[in-house]
């Protein structure tokens, strides 16, 4: 049986914020509405690895950008299938 993790966000709360980028409602001038953002390598790409998240986190901060930061510091938390989960299920 798998272990939860109460501190880890759910998938459930991180895709809104996911939908919300592609829906050019988060602030993001990096593409926010016809990509992931920041994020893209992440959401639009399946690279779910920490090591890619870690890198979009960098180049959010980088920007500034204050949306993309606060969602690759969610994925960043989450687990490898919890991220795979939101890649797979952004838009169902």
């Amino acid at each position: 049986m798998a272990h939860h993790d109460p501190n880890r966000p759910s998938v459930a709360e991180v895709i809104p914020m996911v939908r919300a980028l592609y829906d050019g409602d988060a602030e993001c001038t990096t593409g926010a509405g016809l990509v992931g953002g920041h994020l893209h390598i992440v959401l639009d790409d399946g690279n779910i690895e920490t090591g890619h998240v870690d890198f979009c986190l960098n180049s959010a901060t980088v920007d500034n950008c204050d949306t993309c930061m606060r969602l690759a510091q969610k994925l960043k938390a989450m687990s490898p299938t919890q991220r795979c989960r939101v890649y797979r299920e952004k838009w169902l």
